[in-house]
């Protein structure tokens, strides 16, 4: 409405006006001389020079009402439920799309909408928090929330919230995936009544969602500690054809076995097997992963782990690797032939060019030649005795299998006889320094240790005896210094600091040296003789094949954990003596599916020596990755395991996109409603007519182009009068 700021009556302007115009007609219709069409060419430029007089005059304005910004608030509501991780929006997530917006970038829609208004920014599942605007590579550190969808929750309680600054109106940003809490519709008549608008933002597309599943055997597959084992694992396609897909099982022995098909659609899911064998007995899994297939909209459930429930075998598997054909494995096979427990293989050296093989299975007995230290015979055996003498005439390759049987095959190693000669690589496996050979003094016997290496000893025949003598005559290696890591099992009675039998760990199996031959005299010695001989190999050579206790034990390996539980980091930690070290400090590197990292420092457990304990809650579905950092007195040690996290119910059974709910809350509110792709137009929303307003007149007068306007006028008037001879 146009209103007039002057002292002067509207009706006193308007008669001067009129008087001045009737005058200014009057006066050019007495110019009879002129011709006509210069007459109404002056009069043209007088009234209209007149009209803005009149303008000046009168000083017209108009009113603007302007939303008042601090009088007011604007929420932007976000979903960040689980459904919003679906990748339908050109390959990338419904979520990715919605960080976009909430980050402090420019071209953001929180950045817009917080220059116009006084803006509050939240996230939502199940309830509402605030967003976290502070990025700085174009994206919201935000993450996607446990729980369901309650819009309506939500909705309610910002409408209770805005008691202090009203709420003027709301951007809601979703799929429109509901699933708990207040019914939608009941909530936005409540909308309706504030005269509050809500502004919908679609997220998602209206089709069908493609999805590759994997997904592993609920129960745990039992298996035995070195034969193979299948291992089925299930997938499921919603693509609408064939799709090639690669699966990807990695067992931890270093190469992850893959597999390719071509995959169909369908309600029956496809099995595929791989063969698996594992080499540590204990509670493990299997992580089976699909690779990334183009277009699938769930890359949360593309990963899952197999639980393996493996055992000790019934019989260990030993090869005995020797130079000479002596008593010592002559009573070793007597020995093993005398129980089940072990079962022994022999490779010897009997000729330049000749060996002697004994013990083999039928389908490796055509591939042994020469030493038999080839992986893949040495995979087969559990444990390995290698005499030292047989090292000149090892090649450097053997060697280096025998070292990889222990350190990845995870397998047990005892070296025995003398020290000199040896490669370096095999000087530094050992948990010994070198040594020369001694004669050890008459009547000489070995203290054993009865909590490491041969604590099983059902019968009491090794803690019974007072000691195991040591052969007459026969040389010795004792030593006198052990490495870091190596851990005495047997000492020299009344020889402080000499050690007979020692043992260390090698990368994930055992190694040991001991320094004494001819214990095949010990059966010989008394009526207890071969007891003692079978009771002392028995238990070192079980001890040897048996699993090790990894180093570092983490509880949330392989876990299946859903969103927002509390998911343990709990690890176990040995030291280098194998007994629980309270002395380490740990570090857990936490690798969330996005690729983001942050480090959770471990505390140690009260009442639980080497045990050490934090707690982590996943906040995204997919799969974690943990790194742990284990720095001890003698050294530092890494491992790596995996978790995965999802949501289940609800949100991981139906992510469809929902228009009509949005359209719907859009128009019961009186709001407006916008597909994803329009983001960037959008930069003033509907408000509600409650909330303050700022007025500020507009004065026409007050513009540069009247006053020029008005200028240019009289000076045309002027021109036409000299152009037509008039003064």
């Amino acid at each position: 409405m146009i209103r007039f700021d002057t002292p002067i009556p509207l009706s006193l302007a308007l008669l001067w006006w009129l008087a001045a115009a009737a005058a200014l007609l009057w006066g050019l219709a007495r110019l009879r001389v002129v011709r006509t069409r210069y007459r109404l060419a002056l009069g043209g430029l007088r009234l209209a020079a007149l009209v803005l007089l009149l303008l000046f005059l009168l000083n017209p304005y108009r009113e603007i009402e302007t939303p008042d910004p601090e009088g007011f608030r604007v929420l932007l509501l976000a979903d960040a439920s689980q459904s919003m991780a679906t990748a339908d929006m050109r390959g990338q997530s419904r979520f990715n799309v919605v960080r976009e917006q909430l980050s402090n970038q420019p071209d953001s829609l929180a950045t817009r909408l917080g220059a116009a208004y006084r803006l509050t920014a939240q996230v939502f599942s199940e309830e509402a928090r605030p967003a976290r605007l502070d990025s700085n590579d174009g994206q919201s550190e935000q993450g996607l929330l446990p729980g369901k969808t309650a819009i309506g929750d939500v909705l309610h309680t910002s409408l209770e919230d805005s008691a202090g600054v009203p709420l003027g109106g709301v951007v809601l940003l979703s799929d429109g995936h509901v699933n708990a809490g207040r019914p939608l519709t009941d909530v936005c008549k409540q909308f309706r009544s504030r005269d509050i608008p809500i502004t919908c933002i679609g997220i998602g597309r209206d089709q069908p969602i493609s999805d590759v599943r994997v997904q592993a055997p609920a129960e745990a597959l039992r298996g035995v500690k070195g034969q193979p084992l299948d291992v089925p694992v299930h997938l499921l396609s919603r693509f609408p054809n064939p799709v090639p897909v690669t699966v990807e099982l990695d067992d931890g022995s270093g190469t992850p076995q893959l597999q390719t098909i071509q995959l169909t659609p369908g309600e029956e899911p496809t099995t595929l097997t791989f063969p698996v064998t594992p080499w540590r007995a204990g509670f493990q899994t299997c992580r089976v992963r699909v690779q990334p297939v183009p277009g699938d909209g769930r890359p949360d459930n593309d990963v899952d782990f197999v639980a393996l429930d493996v055992r000790e075998p019934d019989t260990f598997n030993v090869l005995y690797l020797s130079a000479y054909l002596d008593w010592e494995y002559k009573f070793l096979t007597r020995l093993t032939g005398d129980q089940k427990q072990l079962s022994l293989a022999a490779a010897i050296q009997t000729g330049a060019d000749t060996y002697y093989h004994a013990g083999f299975p039928e389908d490796l007995k055509d591939k042994v030649q020469g030493f038999a230290a080839e992986r893949d015979v040495l995979s087969r055996f559990d444990a390995v005795v290698l005499d030292l003498r047989a090292i000149p005439f090892l090649q450097e390759g053997e060697v280096a299998a025998l070292l990889e049987f222990v350190e990845h095959r995870g397998g047990g190693m005892l070296c025995v006889g003398p020290l000199a000669n040896l490669s370096q690589n095999l000087l530094d496996a050992l948990p010994v320094l070198p040594t020369d050979a001694t004669t050890p003094s008459p009547n000489a016997r070995l203290d054993l240790s009865s909590d490491f290496v041969f604590d099983r000893d059902p019968s009491g025949t090794l803690g019974a005896v007072g000691g195991l003598p040591v052969p007459d005559g026969a040389p010795a290696w004792f030593v006198g210094e052990l490495k870091k890591g190596g851990r005495s099992a047997a000492d020299v009675q009344n020889r402080r600091g000499l050690t007979a039998l020692a043992a260390q760990r090698y990368g994930s199996g055992r190694i040991a040296y001991f320094g004494l031959q001819n214990t095949w005299r010990w059966r010989l010695g008394d009526d207890q003789g071969e007891r003692r001989h079978s009771a002392f190999w028995n238990a070192l050579l079980v001890w040897l094949g048996s699993t090790r206790k990894p180093r570092i034990t983490a509880d949330c390996a392989g876990l299946k954990a859903g969103l927002g539980d509390a998911v343990p980091l709990d690890v176990d930690v040995l030291g280098d003596d194998f007994r629980p070290a309270p002395d380490a400090q740990v570090v857990a590197t936490l690798t969330t599916p996005d690729g983001r990292q942050r480090d959770v420092p471990l505390e140690p457990a009260p009442g639980a020596p080497g045990r050490y304990s934090a707690v982590t809650f996943p906040e995204q579905s997919g799969e974690y990755r943990v790194d742990y950092r284990v720095v001890l007195p003698q050294g530092r040690y890494d491992a790596s395991v995996h978790f995965v996290a999802r949501q289940t119910g609800a949100e991981a059974e139906d992510t469809t996109y929902r228009e009509d709910v949005l359209r719907d809350a859009a128009r019961l509110t009186g709001g407006q409603f916008l597909p994803a792709n329009e983001i960037a137009t959008l930069r003033e929303v509907p408000l509600g007519s409650h909330i303050p307003m700022h007025r500020e007149r507009v004065y026409w007068t007050r513009s540069w182009w009247l006053l020029a306007a008005l200028a240019v006028l009289l000076g045309l008037d002027w021109f036409a009068r000299r152009r037509i001879g008039l003064r």
